[in-house]
């Protein structure tokens, strides 16, 4: 029979190794982080999700070869060591009831889980919040005719225009923001928030939002931040080359930047936004997009995943014994 308690010490595996992971491929972002610039926002989109993805993948593949040793080590003809290493804390499933009296694992696991459950709690109330704003909102907009994608216009004098919803997403666009833009501006913005539709970048950011919870809080920030940036300079780039202009883009993101006051709610991809001199002088520069790395980038990683997994399936044994080990030395 599975004993609960020995679920600390896989916890204790999960959170260790998604930490580690996370800040070492956070740290590699950061630093490699102009030169990812230089290669297209693509590039650097897909070396941000990478660096917040990978971290929780990693410590699930290995804390699940980990248990799946634990638990089928018998058909698989691996000696059960527990009954006579009886000097150090196992990880096993079946001989794992010493880690409820481990007080430093029951803390950290405790912890750790404290801080992922706040961390959710904070992101569910804001979404919900913004759930109930664009409730209100629909029911005001009205559709504008001729685009692929539901673009509402809503009476408002606050400028704004994004794009929200997983599911179905929709474009809204303020009045003010409406018309505060000529004919040409207004076809780049929509065109920039078609492009947000285009990649699933509201349903992709709310999937990066919660693989983040188990990273490292002090990266995966700044890691999103960057994420949200790349998005934003690849849609601009998108639209430009729609509108056949880049100087359209930049006129309205100048246009909007200086009268926009406040913020496109939570799972939310907003036009307007930080850093407009940056996402101005990309889309004048129209460098490189970066999609030909950015796929280059992710076959690199899922191959790395794999031989990472593949190991960890192959030699479990020899780490299931160093895992044991190291935990027994803290």
């Amino acid at each position: 029979m599975i004993e609960p308690a020995s679920l600390i010490g896989f916890g204790l595996v999960l959170v260790g190794v998604s930490l580690a992971v996370s800040i070492a491929l956070g740290l590699a972002f950061l630093g490699l982080g102009p030169r990812l610039r230089g290669w297209g926002a693509y590039a650097e989109r897909t070396a941000a999700a990478l660096a917040i993805g990978l971290p929780p993948l990693v410590g699930f593949g290995i804390s699940g070869a980990l248990a799946a040793r634990s638990l089928l080590g018998g058909h698989l003809g691996i000696e059960d060591h527990c009954l006579v290493h009886d000097h150090h804390l196992h990880l096993c499933l079946f001989h794992g009831a010493t880690w409820a009296r481990q007080g430093w694992a029951v803390a950290v696991l405790a912890g750790a889980c404290a801080a992922i459950v706040l961390r959710m709690g904070r992101r569910l109330v804001s979404v919900f919040g913004a759930r109930l704003a664009l409730r209100r909102l629909a029911q005001v907009a009205q559709p504008i005719p001729g685009h692929r994608t539901s673009v509402s216009l809503a009476p408002a004098d606050t400028v704004f225009c994004f794009t929200a919803g997983v599911r179905e997403p929709r474009i809204f666009v303020s009045t003010a923001a409406w018309d505060h833009l000529d004919s040409e501006e207004r076809r780049a913005v929509i065109e920039h928030e078609i492009a947000h539709v285009g990649h699933g970048d509201i349903w992709f950011r709310a999937l990066l939002g919660a693989m983040a919870l188990f990273g490292a809080p002090f990266l995966t920030g700044r890691l999103l931040a960057a994420w949200d940036l790349a998005t934003e300079r690849a849609c601009d780039q998108k639209s430009a080359r729609v509108v056949g202009n880049s100087a359209f883009v930049a006129s309205a993101l100048v246009k909007l930047a200086r009268a926009a006051k406040r913020q496109a709610p939570a799972f939310a991809a907003s036009f307007p936004a930080r850093h407009v001199v940056e996402r101005v002088e990309s889309v004048l520069r129209d460098g490189p997009d970066g999609a030909r790395a950015a796929r280059h980038i992710a076959l690199w990683a899922f191959g790395l995943l794999l031989v990472v997994l593949v190991v960890s399936g192959a030699l479990v044994d020899p780490l299931h014994h160093a895992v044991e080990t190291l935990l027994g030395t803290i």
